[in-house]
């Protein structure tokens, strides 16, 4: 099994080094290094301020990164909320040159996007590196699929009978459920809602057409508040030739003071649409998490509302 390398990032929020010395971080690490054979790069500046500290400067952690010969892939140590920041900044020539992934959810689903939509390559939605360092239910999962998504390049949608939400810290039991049925086949792309939201019909990111949009949301924003931004998306370049959606999870302190169900407006914003639409997949700000690509090619199959979901 060769040796994959994986060097870590944050541009969207400042971090504490003593993460490293954390017991759960020394697991995570031991494990991927003992168990999976990759191992971990700390570069210089990973812990460095962001206010106060230019885009270009931020993006050229990025640029680093992507042309230091002993990193394989780039993998977010944590998302935050200021990646759309460095898009302008990014080399997307340079970053093209070096068929690199990388790996990341929440924040990071704008780079994964605008990287995949500028120069092809296939990105991963999936867990930061901080994720898998708390020692919660599920890591063990999540930490499985996301090496068989990098090291098989290969995928298929995992069914957990429970997930554990990060915003109450609680295990809720799960099923994943198909809205609509229909098959697709096509690329995948999207990732956290608001960050989509902030990326649709700019010059970095895809038009809906001929797609599989994959979302989730966080706890910082209500239930009312994602059904206002799911309707953004319906006045998007492309939305009436969506191909399906994913959908993964939202947490329980979204639904505070509000009557709407997340299906419900899902309904609401898709019905209109002959796609098929698959619900409380693993995704979201939650353990276990599935891995997924940006960019890869997806296969839905739904029959008699049974599924099937992988690469093509």
């Amino acid at each position: 099994m060769n040796t994959i390398t994986l060097g870590l990032f944050s541009v969207s929020k400042v971090q504490d080094p003593s993460l490293l010395e954390s017991r759960y971080f020394i697991e995570l690490r031991d494990e991927l290094e003992k168990k999976y054979n990759i191992l971990l790069k700390i570069p210089n500046g990973l812990f460095g301020k962001i206010e106060g500290v230019s885009p270009q400067k931020r993006a050229d952690q990025i640029h680093a990164l992507y042309e230091d010969p002993e990193v394989d892939i780039l993998w977010a140590l944590t998302g935050g909320s200021a990646s759309n920041e460095i898009l302008e900044y990014l080399d997307f020539d340079r970053i093209g040159k070096t068929k690199k992934p990388m790996i990341g959810y929440s924040d990071v689903t704008i780079l994964l996007n605008a990287i995949f939509h500028k120069t092809g390559i296939v990105n991963f939605l999936g867990p930061n590196a901080k994720t898998l360092s708390k020692g919660i239910k599920g890591t063990q999962e999540s930490t499985a699929l996301l090496v068989q998504a990098i090291r098989q390049n290969s995928f298929s949608l995992k069914s957990f009978s429970y997930y554990f939400d990060l915003s109450i810290k609680e295990t809720i039991k799960n099923e994943i459920r198909i809205l609509q049925a229909g098959n697709a086949e096509c690329v995948g792309i999207g990732g956290n809602l608001s960050s989509v939201c902030l990326l649709v019909d700019t010059p970095f990111f895809p038009s809906l057409k001929d797609k599989i949009l994959l979302l989730e949301e966080c706890s910082e924003f209500s239930i009312g508040i994602i059904r206002r931004n799911l309707f953004r998306l319906r006045h998007a370049h492309g939305f009436r030739e969506l191909r399906g959606v994913i959908f993964g999870h939202i947490n329980k302190t979204c639904y505070k003071d509000y009557i709407y169900t997340l299906h419900q407006t899902l309904l609401d914003v898709f019905q209109d649409l002959d796609i098929p639409i698959i619900t409380n997949v693993g995704l979201g700000h939650i353990s276990p998490m599935q891995t997924l690509p940006i960019g890869g090619k997806y296969r839905i199959n739904t029959h008699d509302f049974h599924y099937t979901v992988s690469s093509l």
